[in-house]
């Protein structure tokens, strides 16, 4: 006698069947936050400082093949700004995004960088743009 239940039986297939809950947020908004983040192991000198950071997502969901339209952009370290846009999507993860770096103060990585590589950085600046890509359906 097999005594499952409807969802063990479920379960026992090959195919599992999706989640039975989907989120779906139409419009997500954050604007002028801020974050310090200290580094708090080793020495514990380095910090990095991210503020006026706003981020605009629209057409976020968690059902297959929906992606979300996003745009986030900070300062960091009071000198840089980055700005990051594009689609993302959760299910399969997927990622089409545009990336801008303008004007990164390099010194600030410096705590960062010396238990790595021995290298001492007095000065500089980053900038630079691009794209990052990625696509769990591709083989």
């Amino acid at each position: 006698m097999n005594n499952k239940t409807n969802a063990e039986k479920q379960l026992d297939k090959k195919d599992v069947p999706a989640p039975i809950w989907n989120a779906n947020i139409s419009d997500i908004k954050l604007d002028d936050f801020s974050i310090l983040a200290k580094d708090l192991l080793s020495k514990g000198k380095g910090q990095i400082q991210i503020d006026k950071i706003t981020l605009n997502t629209k057409n976020f969901s968690t059902l297959p093949e929906k992606k979300a339209e996003n745009n986030i952009s900070f300062n960091l370290n009071n000198e840089g700004i980055v700005n990051i846009s594009g689609q993302t999507g959760l299910n399969p993860l997927t990622a089409d995004l545009a990336l801008s770096f303008d004007q990164i103060q390099l010194p600030e990585f410096q705590e960062f960088v010396s238990e790595y590589a021995n290298l001492i950085i007095s000065k500089g600046k980053f900038s630079s743009t691009g794209q990052f890509t990625t696509d769990k359906t591709r083989k």
